[in-house]
């Protein structure tokens, strides 16, 4: 009798994490407590960063609310317990591979899943001549903004990127690659966006840079 139940969770469980979608894609529901529940499995061994990033403005700005401890976690959920009141949350999931490659899921609401674009951050070896350089950030001509970090893996870097109304665009934590490459389609209008870089916890950098509309998709 006990091996029947038994054989019946596993067979539960089974059918529960099929169900679940695999990255770039995740499932939302409300839980019983009137939180929000985010799920999803991932197929990708060589994932090094999984960020929980939450919008209360209709998607206009992103903030980190979550870093996973074991980014590479075949399955896996998170619950968002504090859910700022009166408001509307989006969700995205932002998972960084071995190697640079960094993904953005589209963004999802528990209202209406509304689906948008997914940006792309991606690290590669050749690179345009740069347009213009900070001591650690270069937009290239075509309007890609790329980061360079000496030494990623001896310093924690971390970088928060404003919008051009002030509200936070890209807050990035533990960033663990030499070099980041933003796509200009991250930025949804042209203009100047001011950033701050932190390198262990203490500010290294603020500055800002600005993106022209032949830069801009």
């Amino acid at each position: 009798m006990k091996k029947g139940w038994l054989f019946i969770i596993c067979l539960l469980y089974s059918i529960a994490v099929v169900c679940q979608p695999a990255l770039p894609h995740f499932a939302i529901q409300s839980t019983k407590q009137n939180n929000i529940k985010l799920s999803w499995r991932n197929p990708h061994r060589n994932c090094v960063q999984l960020l929980i990033q939450r919008s209360v403005d209709n998607q206009k700005t992103f903030t980190t609310i979550r870093s996973a401890t074991h980014p590479d976690m075949p399955e896996n959920d998170f619950i968002d317990k504090k859910i700022p009141p009166n408001k509307i949350p989006y969700y995205r999931i932002s998972y960084t591979m071995r190697g640079g490659k960094t993904i953005f899921t589209a963004a999802q609401s528990l209202h209406d899943k509304k689906i948008t674009s997914t940006p792309v951050i991606e690290q590669t070896e050749k690179q345009s001549a740069p347009a213009t350089k900070t001591s650690y950030l270069t937009i290239s001509p075509k309007g890609y903004v790329i980061i360079h970090l000496p030494e990623p893996t001896n310093h924690r870097y971390h970088i928060i990127i404003y919008d051009t109304d002030g509200g936070i665009l890209f807050d990035i934590p533990d960033i663990k690659q030499s070099s980041l490459i933003l796509e200009k389609g991250n930025f949804f209008r042209a203009g100047c966006f001011y950033y701050t870089l932190f390198k262990d916890d203490q500010p290294i950098e603020k500055s800002k840079f600005c993106l022209s509309i032949e830069q801009h998709p």
